[in-house]
């Protein structure tokens, strides 16, 4: 794997708001092995970048997003797509709803 996922982990992981210790105790992993990956000191394998998406509730495909890609995401899209990822259908629909009342004319 060229393309090193560690920087959306770190950003998925502030986005929610967790430290290394939280994200760790939702992972039933030790915070070094959170650290190991973030710092890029070792590469999560498949089965790491599974549970990590589990966590995050997003696809391994968002924290595979190559890395160019990834760094021209702003960290308010991320926390905004976190976000997103954690409402129900009836919220997701609700904020629709408000957007589309806000963007017509008065």
């Amino acid at each position: 794997m060229d393309e090193k996922p560690q920087t959306l982990i770190e950003q998925y992981r502030d986005a929610n708001n967790w430290t290394q210790k939280k994200l760790a105790t939702i992972m039933s992993c030790s915070q070094s092995q959170i650290w190991k990956h973030e710092t890029g000191q070792n590469s999560p394998t498949i089965e790491w970048l599974r549970q990590y998406a589990k966590a995050f509730n997003v696809t391994v495909s968002d924290i595979l997003l190559p890395k160019d890609k990834a760094e021209s995401f702003a960290p308010d899209q991320i926390i905004l797509n976190a976000k997103w990822n954690n409402l129900t259908n009836n919220q997701k629909a609700s904020v629709i709803d408000l957007m589309t009342s806000m963007s017509k004319p008065d």
